[in-house]
């Protein structure tokens, strides 16, 4: 038996015992979960599901939960094939069409899942030519930014559609503290400080039930061994400054991003294109995230004044120089505006819209911002939202702030999200005051309130 033939073996246990199912199937499933396998089963829908997003993040789990239902709901399971570009027996970098090769003799028609994708050989264009084909199914996956590169864009372009799979909600993370069948409530009554331990054990499956204090040290190690030196490695890029940076906005995270001050403050001799790359290359692998602001009427205006998140608020807590992070304020308040960030995105993903911050006006003369903003804007469904973000108790002066940039924004719905003592929601002056938890519990009701 060949290499190939002996992984795609061990690999694929239902090809000879059909009742093999996935013991990954047994955990909670995430969103993505029923948009992938929607579009699997669609007999009209012939494209290729490509599900991105940063090493470690749940994947591969998400993968063998597909194939668990495929089985489950009767189909052969010898029309199921998984197979893992990484896998350390591998002998050079065999090609997708080398895999299929590998079960000639079986079914015409098969579902095949290719976990790590990009570490096969021209894998854009023959998937490209599989789909064209439409002989096979497919669902392939990837950690590196090589699946946004210019020629997988332009293989792809008809022929397979983009999934983003970040680090857990918090209510996904409840779930998988919970097991598949434990309704939120009874975990909350038996996990007390639940929030705060999701914010520092970080939304990445794996570190759910670890100390935090080793969830700090693996976290980095893994964002600087795996994340940043492995899958950007194709980049051509200084990894160990790319490395330098991503650092810089995890103990910075919300911060405004100005190419010209980042390359002042994190490589002073490095110019200004090169730093703009490195930050290119971390927001391409979903390491970090942009947000806009939607008070500049200028493009140029509209990059500059960017504000720059990490993906998960316990990257912020894992790359912190504090013993105890989130007994500092600051530290605090960047954790809870990224975990905010976090579940807006999830929300834009399914309703749409657009997703920004607000800011207006110009700094005053003597260092003081004069400018109004606002931490979060939505604009969907007719309205435009705004959110503010307090990790302490809001005040009225706080409160009377918020109100003046919301009136410029033209906002229809305003909420103040807050970690402080209110036990309840509370309404003041046309706002909505919120304990945190409760927006993250039902992220929806911004748009019904």
């Amino acid at each position: 038996m060949s290499i190939l033939s002996e992984i795609i073996a061990d690999a694929n246990p239902w090809h000879h015992w059909p009742d093999s199912i996935p013991s990954a199937s047994q955990l909670p499933r995430r969103a993505a979960f029923q948009t992938l396998r929607t579009r699997l089963i669609d007999p009209s829908d012939r494209r290729a599901q490509v599900l991105r997003g940063p090493r470690q993040v749940g994947k591969s789990t998400l993968l063998l939960q597909l194939i668990a239902e495929l089985l489950r709901e009767g189909v052969d399971a010898r029309r199921v094939l998984f197979f893992d570009f990484s896998d350390d027996r591998l002998r050079g970098t065999p090609s997708p069409r080398d895999v299929l090769a590998a079960t000639a003799g079986g079914p015409e028609s098969m579902y095949c899942f290719f976990d790590e994708i990009s570490r096969a050989a021209t894998w854009n264009q023959w998937l490209k030519q599989a789909v064209d084909k439409g002989q096979h199914r497919f669902v392939v996956t990837d950690s590196s930014a090589a699946l946004l590169r210019a020629g997988g864009r332009e293989s792809g372009l008809g022929r397979w559609d983009e999934t983003l799979l970040e680090p857990l909600t918090y209510v996904e993370w409840l779930h998988l503290q919970g097991g598949a069948h434990e309704d939120v409530e009874s975990i909350l009554a038996r996990l007390p400080g639940a929030f705060y331990r999701y914010l520092a054990n970080s939304g990445w499956p794996e570190f759910r039930l670890t100390s935090a204090v080793n969830v700090r040290q693996r976290l980095r190690a893994d964002i600087a061994d795996r994340a940043i030196h492995r899958d950007l490695a194709h980049r051509g890029l200084d990894l160990d400054r790319v490395l330098q940076l991503f650092s810089y906005f995890a103990q910075k995270s919300g911060r405004s991003t100005s190419i010209a001050n980042l390359a002042r403050s994190v490589e002073p001799s490095t110019d200004q294109a090169t730093v703009r790359r490195w930050l290119e290359a971390l927001t391409d692998s979903a390491l970090l995230w942009q947000l806009r602001n939607v008070g500049s009427n200028s493009l140029r205006a509209a990059f500059s004044d960017a504000k720059t998140y990490v993906c998960d608020p316990g990257i912020i807590v894992a790359f912190s120089p504090l013993s105890e992070p989130l007994h500092d304020p600051e530290t605090k308040g960047a954790a809870f505006e990224a975990v905010a960030y976090r579940q807006l995105r999830e929300l834009q993903r399914e309703h749409g819209g657009e997703l920004g911050f607000f800011r207006a006006g110009k700094s005053a003369a003597n260092g003081k911002s004069a400018a109004k903003e606002i931490d979060f804007v939505y604009i969907t469904q007719g309205h435009r939202i705004a959110i503010e973000v307090k990790s302490g108790t809001p005040s009225d002066k706080d409160i009377k702030k918020f109100m003046t940039a919301t009136d410029l924004f033209g906002a229809t719905r305003r909420f103040v999200l807050h970690g402080g003592g209110l036990d309840r929601s509370l309404r003041a002056s046309g706002v909505q005051v919120l304990p945190m938890q409760s927006f993250l519990l039902d992220p929806d009701l911004v748009l019904r309130s």
